[in-house]
């Protein structure tokens, strides 16, 4: 069952438990190891592998993730969203003068009304979805009853008060006078906030997924015979762990530099003008939109679309960079350190006895904070640049040896750590 209980412990406090099947954790450094989950404990996860029983700090565990998830069937034809990111698949949408809640699949889940960002009652749609969506992320003091055009061609939209949702109808203020709307006629709400509220979202660091579609967002969770428990902003949610299919700790502690937006991309061609290699190949032998496209930035590979690989250990997440490149990105302040693996990919790492070389420069708004040359014969080398009041990362790889051949810069492991909260500020 799920159920939601008054908000509880704040020690992160994790209990002896087994997932149905073998789980794989992720570390931070890209590393995998699967196994049966034994216990996660304040330190350390243990994991029962064939060589025996591991254990492995926690502090380095950014994925949890069940090998072979139990299917949900049956899935609700409604959500609940709320102002944490949480979305949970829900029927019988019911709202009261404080609380709003449904048939989830698991159970029953009641959340405060203020939590609530928006309900969906009716399925969801592709022809309806990206709309939808639309209204859900506008910031409104008012209620916005979306209801579907009669001719079925999109939604559209009533800004007023919504009171209580039944069974049969919803209960709606509109320019003073109450409308009892029929459910049939109602696509979803999404609820208004007031501008003097001064509501804030606190970060969550855990995230879960679950085999019914759910996303939920909390700030400690307990395992515990046979059931999980979220503690959230709003309150605790249980469930089955063979529910679960991936439990996410890196959510509020990281950002990969892959998966971060950039402000501004750009590449400048292979080589720099004058150069051996554009003399050799020609003017016009190689087009700027194909150089561009040969060598772009790769997310998560290298430019082969290769995993990425130096000294023969493999790499799950980071960019690489092609000189000559320069990539920025937002920081607002919220993030303490950038931290890397560098050097060049083994694919040509050695192509030129080592000799091919690149220089990185990294600045952190203007100011230049790395500065370094790097070869393909040089050791890959650990990086942690400090970010706290930054505003802006800006990457860029030049040519280091007067070409660019075999110029191919790992940023590995590439990571924001965002800055937490403490306690009393997040209150």
């Amino acid at each position: 069952m799920m159920t939601v209980n008054t908000l509880a412990a704040s020690l992160f406090l994790w209990s002896t438990v087994f997932f149905p099947g073998d789980i794989q954790l992720t570390m931070l450094d890209g590393a995998t190891h699967t196994g049966a989950l034994q216990q996660i404990g304040v330190q350390s996860v243990s994991l029962q592998t064939e060589a025996g029983q591991q254990e492995y700090p926690l502090s380095e565990v950014l994925i949890l993730s069940q090998q072979d998830p139990v299917a949900e069937e049956n899935r609700a034809q409604g959500q609940v969203q709320l102002r944490d990111g949480s979305q949970v698949a829900v029927d019988r949408i019911l709202r009261s003068g404080s609380t709003t809640g449904g048939l989830a699949a698991s159970g029953q889940l009641t959340v405060p009304n203020q939590q609530v960002l928006a309900a969906r009652l009716q399925p969801d749609t592709q022809q309806y979805r990206e709309q939808w969506q639309t209204f859900c992320s506008r910031t409104t003091e008012k209620d916005l009853l979306v209801v579907m055009k009669r001719d079925q061609s999109g939604l559209d939209f009533l800004p007023g008060v919504v009171g209580s949702i039944t069974a049969e109808q919803l209960s709606f203020l509109l320019d003073g006078d109450t409308v009892d709307v029929p459910l049939s006629r109602v696509y979803g709400v999404v609820f208004g906030v007031a501008a003097d509220t001064g509501q804030t979202v606190r970060r969550s660091p855990i995230r879960i997924d679950t085999a019914a579609g759910d996303l939920l967002y909390g700030q400690t969770i307990r395992l515990q015979d046979g059931l999980w428990t979220l503690t959230t902003g709003w309150g605790e949610i249980q469930g089955r762990l063979e529910q679960i299919r991936r439990i996410d700790l890196s959510a509020g502690r990281f950002v990969m530099l892959s998966e971060h937006t950039p402000l501004q991309e750009q590449f400048f061609g292979a080589d720099p003008e004058g150069s051996v290699a554009s003399i050799i190949r020609g003017a016009e032998e190689l087009a700027f939109p194909e150089e561009e496209q040969l060598f772009r930035p790769r997310r998560n590979q290298n430019l082969a679309g290769e995993p990425l690989r130096m000294r023969q250990r493999e790499f799950r997440s980071g960019l690489c960079l092609h000189s000559r490149t320069e990539i920025s990105w937002p920081l607002d302040g919220g993030f303490e350190s950038l931290d890397a693996v560098i050097g060049i990919d083994d694919e040509v790492a050695f192509a030129m006895n080592g000799r091919n070389a690149v220089r990185l420069v990294i600045q952190t708004d203007e100011k230049v904070v790395l500065d370094q040359m790097i070869a393909g014969r040089d050791e890959p080398q650990p990086i942690r640049i400090p970010l706290t009041g930054a505003n802006t990362l800006t990457v860029l790889v030049d040519y280091g040896d007067g070409n660019s051949l075999c110029d191919w810069l790992n940023l590995a492991d590439a990571r924001l750590k965002m800055i937490q909260e403490t306690a009393a500020a997040a209150e």
